[in-house]
């Protein structure tokens, strides 16, 4: 199972080309973040595989142990449990029956990528932090604008 379509990868390619330069290990750190950001929620959102669930423990192991990771550990282990912990009400939101929850759950979900958003931070500074995070969420959003019509699309018609 590839976690990423071709059009994602594509995408992270060309933030390889513009940001990580001579950096092969942040791309291929970054890159495997995002991997498993995928297949954790695939876990989550899909019919259950053992091979997926293999494939994420194998990358989560590589992630963890990743120089980069552990260079900046003790920022990035915070910043990855607050995704943890807003990825768990993004599940349990978008299924409620308040609108505003099912609405926030969307954005919430998203969430992880803050990991990813540290690291471009920590290796590459400010400025590269901005102009990364702003193409990424656009991305994001346009790939998810099916999701969030549908979710927009039920909240207006409740109303």
């Amino acid at each position: 199972m590839t976690p990423l379509d071709q059009n994602h990868v594509q995408f992270l390619r060309n933030l390889e080309a513009k940001y990580f330069n001579d950096r092969p290990e942040l791309a291929q750190f970054c890159l495997s973040y995002v991997m498993l950001q995928h297949l954790i929620d695939d876990i989550v959102d899909e019919e259950k595989s053992i091979d997926t669930i293999l494939e994420a423990f194998s990358l989560g192991r590589r992630v963890w142990s990743h120089p980069i990771y552990i260079k900046h550990q003790v920022a990035l282990d915070v910043v990855d449990e607050l995704a943890n912990n807003s990825y768990g009400c993004s599940e349990k939101w978008k299924t409620s029956e308040e609108q505003w929850k099912q609405v926030h759950a969307d954005v919430l979900r998203h969430q992880g990528y803050n990991v990813f958003f540290a690291i471009i931070y920590l290796e590459l500074g400010r400025n590269a932090l901005n102009e990364c995070s702003e193409h990424f969420r656009e991305y994001s959003h346009a790939k998810h604008l099916e999701d969030f019509n549908g979710t927009f699309t039920k909240v207006a018609a409740a109303a």
